[in-house]
């Protein structure tokens, strides 16, 4: 009978665990739905009215400082997790 208890317990703190775990992957799913979402908008944003001069310069300028960023970054030995690069 105690076995029997114990049995029991584990089985539901699994299904406990189990459930937590689909819970965090349904998030995780409806978060790339939201970013598939943000640039299908943009992208028909953009072949409605396409940027102006200036918001391709402001891109530019914004483009360059993320790289600066992440060279710098590299370079004083800390990690560029947007590099698709592997070192082997």
């Amino acid at each position: 009978m105690m076995m029997m208890d114990v049995v029991l317990m584990l089985l539901l703190l699994m299904e406990e665990v189990l459930l937590l775990l689909l819970l965090r992957m349904m998030e995780q799913v409806l978060l790339q739905l939201q970013m598939m979402k943000g640039l299908l908008l943009l992208r028909l944003r953009m072949r409605i009215s396409p940027p102006s001069k200036s918001e391709l310069e402001i891109g530019g300028e914004l483009a360059l400082k993320e790289t600066e960023n992440s060279d710098t970054a590299t370079s004083a030995g800390g990690r560029s997790f947007g590099c698709r690069r592997r070192a082997w």
